[in-house]
């Protein structure tokens, strides 16, 4: 028999826990909801003009933000420097100085610095002279071609078999001979 008088704690139990997991599902479909609508919305919106134009007034921001400073900066530098221009300095307040890494960085820098100019140079002046010698061989070639075909036609063949291009007839031993002795 049930009790009298009093709620079924089991049964007020399952009745919550059962309200909290509808609660749970009807959170993720309005979720759900919202972001299809966000899409819908976003069809015919220039998304990225919009981003563009935000991104340019950010900039434009930032730049007066920075002038804004600057003009600061410079009022209150005025502010501290005395008549004549001398700077005031507060007092108590240490100097710092900025230090390198060693007493040698400045050398260091400055030999490296001039060890890759030179290997530039040189590398430069390399490639300059190749560039040269391969002009001057195309040249050479060239004009030795405009030479050949200006030539009469017999002594370009003369010259050629001569220089070996035309083999009697026997390309075989590539030594040019001919007659009885290529036999």
């Amino acid at each position: 028999m049930p009790r009298k008088g009093g709620v079924n704690e089991k049964k007020a139990a399952g009745h919550e826990r059962k309200a909290a997991n509808a609660a749970a599902k009807s959170a993720v479909a309005e979720r759900e909801q919202e972001t299809a609508n966000a899409a819908d919305w976003q069809k015919g919106a220039n998304v990225r003009g919009g981003a563009r134009k935000e991104t340019a007034a950010q900039k434009a921001d930032d730049a007066a933000r920075k002038r804004q400073e600057k003009a600061a900066l410079v009022m209150e530098d005025d502010a501290n420097t005395g008549p004549g221009g001398k700077v005031k300095h507060a007092t108590g307040v240490k100097s710092k100085k900025k230090k390198g890494k060693n007493d040698f960085s400045l050398l260091e820098d400055t030999l490296v610095g001039d060890a890759e100019k030179k290997a530039k140079a040189t590398k430069k002046t390399e490639r300059v002279r190749k560039e040269r010698e391969e002009r001057l061989r195309l040249e050479k070639e060239k004009q030795k071609a405009t030479e050949l075909k200006n030539r009469d036609p017999l002594l370009r063949n003369t010259d050629a078999m001569l220089d070996g291009g035309i083999q009697g007839g026997n390309a075989k031993d590539g030594l040019g001979s001919s007659g009885i002795d290529a036999a």
